[in-house]
C-alpha cells in the first residue's frame, strides 16, 4: 500500500510533510482531525552561515520534538490547515530519507538511556551490596532485663 505524504500549509505559517494515515470522516459532524504520522516542518536556512550562492536551502525537522518513530501518531485539527498537496516525487524522496534519519537517531538515543538506565541501577545494587548485613552479625539489640524502672 502507497504512503499518502502530502505537504500541509498550517494557519500559523508552518509547512510539513507528513503521513496521513486517517482522513477526517466527512458523513460525521464530529470528526475534525488528521491522523498523522512521521511529521517533518520544512525551515528555510542557510548552512554554514551565509549561503554564498544566495539559494534557499530548506531543512527538515521534527514537527513535534521527540515524535520521531514510526509507531507515534499525531492528531491534526483540519481548522488548522490552509492548504495541502501531494508533493512531488522527489520531495517524497528527500522527506523518507530525512525521516528515517530521524527514526535512526531515535533509535541510538533510546539505546543510549537503555544503557544509562543499566548502569544507575547496576550502581544502586552495587551500594545495596556494600550495606547489607552480614547473616552472621547478630543484629538484635540485648536488653538488660534485670534493670527495673
Amino acid at each position: 500500500m502507497d504512503k499518502d505524504i502530502q505537504q500541509i500549509k498550517l494557519v500559523s505559517g508552518n509547512e510539513l510533510l507528513c503521513e496521513v494515515v486517517e482522513w477526517p470522516d466527512e458523513k460525521s459532524d464530529n470528526s475534525t482531525d488528521l491522523i498523522i504520522r512521521n511529521a517533518l516542518s520544512i525551515i528555510n536556512g542557510d548552512i554554514n552561515g551565509e549561503n554564498e550562492e544566495g539559494n534557499t536551502v530548506f531543512l527538515f525537522k521534527p514537527f513535534l520534538h521527540y515524535v520521531d518513530k514510526s509507531s507515534q501518531f499525531v492528531s491534526l485539527s483540519k481548522m488548522q490547515i490552509m492548504s495541502l498537496n501531494r508533493p512531488d516525487r522527489y520531495l517524497q524522496k528527500e522527506y523518507m530519507s530525512a525521516f528515517a534519519e530521524f527514526e535512526k537517531s531515535s533509535f541510538e538515543r533510546d539505546l543510549d538511556y537503555k544503557e544509562q538506565e543499566m548502569y544507575e541501577v547496576s550502581m544502586v545494587e552495587e551500594a545495596l551490596e556494600e550495606t547489607k548485613i552480614d547473616d552472621k552479625t547478630d543484629n538484635v539489640v540485648q536488653l538488660n532485663t534485670k534493670i527495673l524502672h
